[in-house]
C-alpha cells in the first residue's frame, strides 16, 4: 500500500514537472488568491514568486479586456466549467504579452470548488503576426474601413476612409456615425433597420464630407463581438460618386441617342445574321409606309427589288459571314403602297461586338435625289453637246482671229514703214525747204509712226502669248535676268547711273521665251519710270513664303496712286501721260496674261513719287 502511494506521488510529481516545463502555470484558491506559480509564470511576467503569491491575477491585468469579459470568465469557472480563451497581460516592465489560457476548477471531497489551476501558453508572437497582418490590410486598403461601437463612436478608421471624407485621422475619430451620414438619405433607415434586425447590410449609402458635399458609396457592414465580448460594427466603404456620375451620363447619353434615332429622318435597322429584322426606328413609316411592328421578324432581303436582290445577295452573304464588315450600297425597296423607292444604306457587321451582337444598317430615302441626278445627267449631256459645239465655234473663231491679227499686223506694218521712210526722207533732204512748223510736223509724224509700229509689235506679242503652246522647262532665272540687264545697256538705258540690286532668284518651271518677256517688260518699266530720279535704284529678288516663291521688281521712280491699281493690267491702260513716259499700254497686260497662263498671279504696290513694286508668282520647279 505504501509502495502504491509512493508510486502515485512520483507520478503526480512527474506530471507536475512536465506541466511546469511546458506551461505557464498558476494555482489560486476559490477566491482567486494566488497560491502557486511556476518559473515560467515568473519569467514571462517579470515578477518573483514572493511578489505574486498572496495576490490576485489583477497584478498582471493589462486593462485591455472589459469587465464583461472577466465576468463571463468567473461565471464559467465558478459554475465548475473549464474556461478557455486568450488574455492580454502586462508584465512588470510595462510590456504586454498574450497567453492562451485554460482554467480548470478543482473540487474537494464534498464537491465544493477549492482551487483553480491555470495553464497558459505564450502566444504573443502569433498575436503580433496576426495584428501586423490585420493592420497592413486595414491601413492599406483602398476602401474606407471603420469599426464603431454601439454608441456610434469609432474604435478605428483607416486612412482611405479619412481621405474619402476629407478629415484627418484625429478629426474623424472625434465624430460619430450620424455626423458623417446624410439624414435625408432614404437608404439610411433601411441600412440601420437591417443592421439591427439581421446584423448586416450591404448596399448603397450616402456620406457627408467635411466640405459638406455628399458622397455616394457602396458599403458592407456587419455586427460582431470582439475579444472582450463587446459588440462592434465593421464597415467597408467604396466611393461610387464617379461611377454614379458615369452611369447617369451614360443614361443621359442613351436618352439623347434614342431621341436622335427616334426623331431622325434616316432609318436604322437591326437584324440578325439571317437578315431577320429585330428593330426598326420610327422613320421606317415615313420611308416605306410600314410601322416597325409590321416588319418585325421580316427578312430584309424580301423587300428588295428583284433586279437589285440578284446584285446585292452575294454582298449580304459576305457581310453576314464576316467576309466583309462594312458596305454602302444603293438599291430599290418596295413601299407598303407598292411604289419602289431608292434607298442608300450603310450596313455594318457588329455580330462580334458583345454590346451589339447584330447587323446594323443606316438607310435613307434618296428617290428625289436619284430623280434629280437623272435630270442633271440629261442636262449635263445636253450641256456637253452645247459646250462641244461652242468650243468648236470658239476654236474656229480663234483661228480666224489669229489669222486676222497676223494679216492686220503685217498690213499695218507695211504702210507704217513706208510712212516712216518718207518722213525720214523729208527730214533729211527737204528740211531746209520747210519752215519751223513743217519740220515740227515731220518730227511728229516720225514719233507717231514709231509709236504705232511699236503698238503693232506689242499686239503681235500679246497675240502670240495668248495662243502659243507653252513648253515648261526648268529655267535658271539668275542667268536669264542677268542677260536681260546686260541687254538693257545696249538698248540705251542708263545702266551706269542706275543702282541695280540683283538677288538670287533660283530656278522656276516655266516657258522660257514667255517668262523672258515678263522680266524684260517689268525691268524696262522699272528703269523707265525711275530714270528721272537723281539716284535711280532698281531691286530684283524673291521671297520664299509658306505658299510659294514670290518674285519682285522694285524701283524708286514715279510710282502711282493705288486707287488706279485695278486698271493697271488692262490693255491700253496708262497711268501716266505719253509726254511723261513713252509706252503703248500693252506691256503690263501682256505680263499679266503670261503669268496667269503659268498658273501664277501678279499684283503691285506703289506710292506717288516713291516708286513701285511688282510682285508675281510662278510654280515651284519640282
Amino acid at each position: 500500500m505504501e509502495n502504491q502511494l509512493r508510486r502515485q506521488k512520483d507520478l503526480i510529481s512527474t506530471y507536475r514537472r512536465a506541466l511546469d516545463a511546458a506551461s505557464i502555470a498558476a494555482i489560486t484558491d476559490r477566491h482567486g488568491i494566488i497560491t502557486y506559480v511556476n518559473d515560467n509564470f515568473c519569467r514571462i511576467s517579470g515578477y518573483s514568486k514572493e511578489e505574486l503569491i498572496g495576490r490576485t491575477h489583477s497584478v498582471v491585468n493589462s486593462g485591455y479586456h472589459s469587465r464583461e469579459f472577466f465576468a463571463d470568465l468567473w461565471q464559467t469557472i465558478t459554475s465548475g466549467e473549464i474556461w478557455q480563451g486568450e488574455i492580454r497581460n502586462r508584465a512588470r516592465d510595462g510590456s504586454f504579452y498574450w497567453v492562451e489560457s485554460t482554467i480548470i476548477p478543482f473540487r474537494d471531497e464534498y464537491g465544493h470548488i477549492e482551487s483553480y489551476v491555470s495553464l497558459r501558453h505564450d502566444i504573443t508572437a502569433r498575436k503580433e503576426r496576426k495584428e501586423l497582418k490585420y493592420r497592413l490590410l486595414f491601413d492599406h486598403s483602398r476602401e474606407g474601413l471603420l469599426i464603431a461601437r454601439p454608441d456610434c463612436t469609432f474604435v478605428e478608421v483607416n486612412q482611405a476612409c479619412c481621405d474619402m471624407l476629407g478629415y484627418t485621422h484625429e478629426e474623424l475619430m472625434r465624430l460619430t456615425t450620424p455626423q458623417i451620414t446624410v439624414d435625408s438619405d432614404p437608404l439610411l433607415p433601411v441600412a440601420t433597420d437591417r443592421l439591427l434586425r439581421e446584423g448586416s447590410y450591404t448596399g448603397r449609402l450616402q456620406f457627408r464630407r467635411s466640405d459638406g458635399s455628399v458622397m455616394d458609396t457602396e458599403i458592407s457592414t456587419a455586427v460582431y463581438q470582439d475579444e472582450n465580448m463587446e459588440n462592434r460594427s465593421y464597415m467597408s466603404i467604396r466611393d461610387i460618386t464617379e461611377k454614379l456620375k458615369a452611369e447617369r451620363s451614360l443614361q443621359e447619353s442613351e436618352r439623347k441617342f434614342r431621341a436622335l434615332i427616334e426623331n431622325s429622318r434616316d432609318g436604322i435597322a437591326i437584324t440578325n445574321e439571317n437578315w431577320e429584322i429585330t428593330y426598326l426606328s420610327p422613320a421606317i413609316y415615313d420611308i416605306l409606309g410600314y410601322t416597325p411592328e409590321e416588319l418585325q421578324d421580316t427578312n430584309a432581303a424580301g423587300l428588295l427589288h428583284p433586279d437589285d436582290l440578284e446584285t446585292h445577295l452575294p454582298l449580304l452573304m459576305e457581310l453576314a459571314t464576316g467576309q466583309s464588315t462594312h458596305a454602302t450600297r444603293l438599291f430599290r425597296v418596295r413601299r407598303k403602297d407598292g411604289q419602289w423607292r431608292w434607298i442608300e444604306a450603310t450596313a455594318t457587321n457588329q455580330l462580334g461586338d458583345p454590346a451589339v451582337g447584330a447587323m446594323v444598317t443606316n438607310f435613307r430615302d434618296i428617290t428625289e435625289r436619284k430623280e434629280a441626278e437623272e435630270k442633271l445627267e440629261l442636262l449635263n449631256q445636253s450641256l456637253e453637246r452645247k459646250i462641244e459645239e461652242r468650243t468648236h465655234e470658239l476654236l474656229e473663231s480663234n483661228k480666224a482671229l489669229q489669222s486676222f491679227s497676223y494679216i492686220a499686223a503685217h498690213d499695218l506694218q507695211a504702210p507704217l514703214r513706208i510712212l516712216g521712210s518718207y518722213a525720214g526722207i523729208l527730214a533729211r533732204e527737204y528740211s531746209h525747204e520747210l519752215n519751223a512748223e513743217g519740220r515740227q510736223m515731220v518730227e511728229i509724224i516720225q514719233q507717231k509712226t514709231k509709236q504705232s509700229s511699236q503698238m503693232v509689235r506689242d499686239l503681235l506679242a500679246f497675240s502670240r502669248a495668248s495662243h502659243s503652246v507653252m513648253q515648261r522647262t526648268p529655267v535658271d532665272l539668275d542667268k536669264m535676268v542677268g542677260a536681260i540687264i546686260d541687254g538693257m545697256a545696249m538698248a540705251g538705258y542708263d545702266m551706269v547711273r542706275t543702282n541695280i540690286r540683283l538677288h538670287s532668284l533660283g530656278t522656276a518651271s516655266c516657258d522660257r521665251s514667255l517668262i523672258q518677256q515678263v522680266w524684260t517688260n517689268l525691268i524696262s518699266n522699272a528703269l523707265k519710270y525711275s530714270a528721272k530720279k537723281d539716284k535711280p535704284v532698281v531691286e530684283i529678288g524673291c521671297d520664299h513664303t509658306a505658299t510659294g516663291t514670290v518674285y519682285y521688281i522694285k524701283d524708286n521712280g514715279a510710282g502711282f496712286s493705288m486707287a488706279l491699281a485695278p486698271k493697271l493690267f488692262e490693255v491700253f491702260a496708262r497711268l501716266h501721260s505719253g509726254e511723261e513716259f513713252e509706252g503703248t499700254g500693252i506691256g503690263l497686260a501682256l505680263v499679266r496674261n503670261i503669268i496667269v497662263r503659268h498658273g501664277g498671279r501678279i499684283w503691285a504696290e506703289a506710292r506717288i513719287d516713291e516708286g513701285a513694286t511688282f510682285y508675281f508668282t510662278l510654280p515651284e520647279c519640282g
